[in-house]
């Protein structure tokens, strides 16, 4: 099988070191003999401006979900309402995570107990403590909600009855609270820059701390632990060391929460850690992005840093506040749900850290420019987790560790600018059989690295790789592959889709860098007969073809048949941003020449014009031939932002490699790039993507809505060439209103059979497996399409989405058919391939046997209806070299007439590759024999002899009277006069 990058995130390839970068080393010593805290846990909370719930269960999933993707926290920090006719609020998000994480640990602070139990003064004054205590004020909203005030001690009492009634309501709605905290920020009162406190808080000095969780303890069910001080910040240590010294605190504070907001003396969490024997949670503390933050990952480093001080001075949890904002994408231009990279950062920790011991650990580093380096290890003292940063964007680190055992497993965590917590197994490159196993640490990069000591045959065994895409999904097109910019052509009833190979520069940079497309020379080529199944024809190396290009992107095809006889094909593509070039064939996957040697188009063509870019071609030509044309153009503003000014047309010449009259240009409003030409009914349709700016002198152009910014829109024309087109509307909306992130646009506009179908991009694929870079999949859906008048419908998040078409019932796939091996599915990875909707109604004999093609070494499985049902064929092989043989394994089970799936699986792999598959009605033996036979070329009526009576039968398929399997004997996908001569040339030994 072809090595995809399924494969390739599993592999050693991601130990490139960055172009440019200089290497440095550093080590990490760790000692598990000196032990410290164990760590609780991680947590968050989340709540708008008026403290209220705003999770959706889609959130409460990303966040307190465990699998891939999910940021696994298992604390949840509520807030305690004071007016009790609201303590249903976060009753859903508890349901919600505890279904998940049934260990959730749930605690609950009121950020103000109700007015009532409060002091009532009007003016500020110091209390015991020597803390401000703000006058009171009372909200509009909220109930007994209220600013500023301090604790009044005649209602310690009467508060902890309150607080004991908050718990037992919440148990009684099937959301328990683990925790109970007495006051958030009991030290501290938000004034702003008056003297009038600003949001809801209560001010406690350590006497009243001490003497409200003692009246807590004694009303608070006992299953419910008590929290505080949870002080703010600044002067928190002189406050939890003064509580320290109070017997009714170390009495009835069962865990000690504080917060971080500019915490400057950190010995305060071991000194009341060892006095007390309680754990100290890190309970609230957020980070604010930069008012010039752009998305950079350099914007993390602090939060790194952050978890790792609260961590190294004892604390046995942490909590951010709040997660809402700052770990969703959608308040950074993404979707909805979609994590940020805080929230990759944090899924560190919460997944590696928790539920072990940190022990003692040393970092090295001369040019003291690494964080991090803390340590933790299992409870059975097998497994060894390490955390560090290399917030250098100049230095690629060497890091020696020195751990206590041999690793025999080291897996490796990543999050950084394009990377998100990407989980891969690297004891290949790093378990070297010693104690000093050194790893690589990336510029700009945060790591986790796993130890591991003894693993069980189980965990030895390699894991069976996954997909992101489901059975039953369309979309993307391909899982395995990233790609771009799609155009398609139909030939011999089969879609041929050709794209921009983003899987180059991804593999360039390891996935670590965004997509730059400078490393892209060469464009993918694939096909399918029913929309679901596609065949992969690997790609077409355009520098090879072209030497004097710089880069290959959006290509564009169209055909013709020509006086030879042959279907010519002809891709144009853009060469970086300098050029259009094209290539030519007699077949839809080649071999491809290139005809000028040079651009078709490039900045010294006469009548070009002023334009930014010379990009994204888009090629049309009329049914009957008689007219071609070229569109293309895009970048800057060169005119208006109404009229860009970029746009550009020019009628092919008759051999369709020339220009045939002047360039012109088309005024199509907010153009920015990815032309693309049809000829629909007797109208020209021309699309592209609009700019990113948004529309705002758009009344000036039209009546017609404004098209959202970079969003694919189209045009209509009699003329091409006389500029005087009609805008009709938006085919597609920008992804990231669909609900996919918000990404470049790219579109193609396909008819195949009777429908039309609309082929674009996404970043749906990076982004399920945890990059953020750029690299682009394709997708395919239906479009509603009236010929006569060329209108359109708009794709919708409905349309538009991850299910994608429907396999073409008249094209299900026939099994009994020689089908091309793991190159062709509905899903590839390394290890499997799925192919969908497989008829095996299509002979009446039952199939009993599988007939497969093989090279190198390895066992295969088939298996109906799902992946881990029992195989109904099992076949070992081993060949040598570069051999190819054919060998046949007899079915355990028959067979339904209608199958959904149809796995293969590698069960064993070593080289292992499957050129082709069938079944067959026929024993083994003699189904291996059939197989020899029909495999003999020219052999068109498969009665064993290449002679006169196949030439007749390629004659009568011609004709159409007849169907014959191997009539394509020169396999150039079609049957026609060549395929005789080819018979010809076999029957006078010449070929």
């Amino acid at each position: 099988m072809k090595k995809f990058f399924l494969t390739f995130i599993a592999a050693s390839a991601f130990a490139v070191v960055q172009v440019g970068a200089q290497t440095k080393s550093a080590t990490l010593a760790i000692s598990a003999g000196t032990k410290y805290q164990y760590v609780e846990g991680f947590g968050g909370t989340g709540m708008n401006g008026q403290w209220a719930d705003v999770y959706t269960q889609a959130k409460v999933n990303k966040l307190w979900g465990t699998g891939a993707g999910d940021v696994g926290l298992n604390i949840m920090r509520v807030r305690i309402n004071p007016n009790e006719n609201n303590w249903g609020e976060y009753g859903n998000p508890i349901r919600w995570a505890r279904s998940i994480r049934p260990e959730l640990q749930v605690f609950a602070t009121p950020w103000t107990p109700p007015k009532k139990f409060k002091t009532h003064n009007t003016t500020k004054y110091q209390n015991d403590f020597g803390t401000t205590v703000y006058p009171l004020v009372e909200h509009s909203w909220g109930g007994q909600g209220s600013n500023g005030g301090a604790i009044d001690p005649a209602y310690y009492d009467e508060y902890a009855d309150f607080l004991e009634r908050y718990r037992k309501t919440m148990a009684e709605k099937d959301c328990p609270i683990d925790i109970i905290s007495i006051q958030n920020e009991s030290d501290y009162t938000p004034t702003g820059d008056g003297d009038q406190a600003t949001y809801e808080s209560c001010i406690y000095s350590p006497s009243e701390m001490a003497a409200m969780c003692k009246a807590a303890r004694a009303k608070v069910d006992p299953s419910c632990k008590i929290m505080g001080p949870e002080c703010f910040g600044w002067d928190q240590h002189k406050y939890n060391n003064k509580l320290v010294t109070l017997q009714d605190a170390l009495d009835n504070i069962d865990i000690w929460g504080n917060h971080l907001y500019g915490t400057n003396d950190w010995s305060f969490v071991q000194s009341v850690t060892k006095k007390t024997g309680k754990q100290m949670w890190m309970t609230e503390f957020l980070i604010d992005y930069a008012d010039d933050y752009n998305g950079e990952f350099s914007a993390e480093h602090a939060m790194v840093e952050s978890i790792e001080k609260a961590l190294t001075s004892g604390s046995n949890a942490y909590i951010y506040y709040n997660m809402l904002n700052d770990f969703f994408a959608v308040n950074h231009g993404g979707s909805d749900t979609q994590l940020w990279k805080r929230a990759y950062v944090f899924s560190h920790y919460a997944k590696y850290a928790t539920g072990k011991t940190r022990i003692k650990s040393t970092l090295s580093d001369t040019q003291k420019v690494l964080k991090g380096g803390s340590a933790y290890i299992s409870q059975s003292g097998d497994t060894v987790t390490v955390f560090v940063l290399n917030p250098s964007t100049t230095y690629t680190y060497n890091l020696t560790l020195s751990v206590p055992f041999v690793p025999e497993k080291i897996t490796e965590i990543v999050t950084g600018e394009t990377v998100n917590a990407i989980v891969r197994d690297v004891t290949k490159e790093y378990a070297t059989g010693t104690t000093r196993p050194k790893v690589q640490l990336r510029p700009n990069t945060f790591y986790t690295f796993q130890f591991v000591r003894n693993i069980s045959e189980d965990e030895s065994a390699s894991e069976i790789a996954t997909s992101p895409k489901q059975p039953a999904d369309g979309n993307p097109l391909s899982a395995h592959h990233f790609m771009a910019d799609p155009t398609s052509i139909e030939y011999n009833g089969r879609l041929y889709v050709y794209a921009t190979n983003d899987q180059q520069e991804f593999d360039y940079w390891g996935g670590y860098n965004a997509n730059t497309y400078g490393k892209i020379t060469q464009l993918v080529c694939m096909s399918t007969e029913d929309l679901v199944n596609w065949t992969y024809h690997d790609v077409i190396d355009v520098k090879a073809i072209a030497p004097w290009i710089t880069a290959s992107w959006a290509p564009s095809i169209i055909s013709r048949e020509e006086a030879d006889g042959k279907t010519h094909f002809y891709l144009y593509f853009t060469n970086s941003a300098a050029g259009i070039g094209v290539l030519t064939s007699t077949s839809p996957t080649g071999p491809w020449t290139d005809p000028l040697g040079k651009a078709l188009i490039d900045k010294d063509t006469e009548g070009l014009g002023t334009i930014d870019q010379i990009i994204d071609p888009g090629a049309a030509i009329k049914p009957d031939c008689s007219e071609a044309y070229l569109t293309f153009g895009g970048g800057n503003v060169v005119g208006t932002e109404l009229q860009p000014g970029n746009a550009r047309i020019v009628k092919l010449g008759a051999d369709l490699i020339s220009l045939d009259g002047n360039i012109q240009a088309i005024s199509a409003p907010y153009h920015f790039e990815a032309n693309e030409l049809n000829y629909i009914g007797s109208r020209w349709v021309y699309s592209y993507c609009t700019r990113w700016s948004a529309t705002t002198d758009w009344s000036k152009y039209s009546t017609a809505a404004a098209p959202l910014p970079c969003s694919i829109v189209y045009m209509t024309a009699s003329e091409p060439m006389a500029d005087k087109w009609s805008y009709k509307g938006v085919v597609m909306p920008n992804p990231g209103r669909l609900g996919y992130d918000f990404s470049n646009n790219h579109s193609h506009l396909q008819k195949f059979g009777n429908g039309y179908y609309l082929l674009y991009h996404t970043t749906w694929l990076e982004h399920q497996l945890g990059y953020s870079g750029g690299y682009r999949n394709l997708q395919m859906s239906r479009v509603t399409l009236v010929e006569s008048s060329a209108r359109m419908t708009t794709l919708t998040s409905k349309t538009a989405s991850i299910s994608g078409v429907n396999q073409l019932t008249s094209a299900r796939v026939n099994p009994y058919v020689e089908q091309p091996g793991d190159d062709m599915g509905a899903i590839i990875t390394d290890d499997w391939w799925l192919v969908r909707g497989v008829n095996f109604a299509e002979e009446g004999a039952p199939a009993k046997t599988l007939v497969l093609k093989v090279k190198g070494s390895g066992t295969v499985t088939a298996h109906l209806g799902e992946m881990d049902s029992d195989p109904i064929a099992k076949a070992e092989f081993a060949t040598e070299g570069d051999e190819e043989q054919t060998i046949a394994a007899e079915l355990t089970a028959e067979q339904a007439e209608f199958q959904s799936y149809l796995y293969f699986v590698y069960d064993k792999n070593d080289g292992a590759e499957v050129t082709s598959w069938r079944f067959s009605s026929l024993p083994p033996e003699e189904a291996v024999k059939e197989d020899e036979t029909k495999a003999k070329p020219g052999d068109v009526n498969e009665d064993g002899n290449v002679d006169i009576s196949d030439i007749v039968a390629v004659i009568n398929q011609i004709a159409g009277t007849a169907t014959y399997r191997y009539a394509d004997v020169n396999n150039d996908t079609k049957v026609d006069i060549s395929d005789i001569v080819a018979i010809i040339n076999i029957i006078a030994g010449s070929n």
